[in-house]
């Protein structure tokens, strides 16, 4: 037997990235590489607490004594 014809397929959330590199054509490569950017610039926005954390548990936890290489 035959698969079904595409207009009795469902359409299902699996399919909406397909449906969007469809419509974007030619301008796929420009789409991915802003996307990747915003996906650095939110990720960046998680950096600073990260680091501000690290730094706190580092002095949370030193001991006089203790090796300073986790600071460097």
């Amino acid at each position: 037997m035959s698969p079904p014809p595409l207009a009795a397929r469902p359409f299902g959330l699996l399919g909406v990235p397909r449906a969007v590199l469809f419509f974007l054509a030619e301008d796929r490569r420009r789409y991915l590489g802003f996307s990747a950017v915003l996906l650095a610039v939110q990720f960046y926005a998680l950096l600073p607490p990260y680091l501000i954390g690290r730094v706190a548990d580092f002095l949370l936890d030193y001991r006089a004594g203790d090796s300073l290489e986790p600071m460097y």
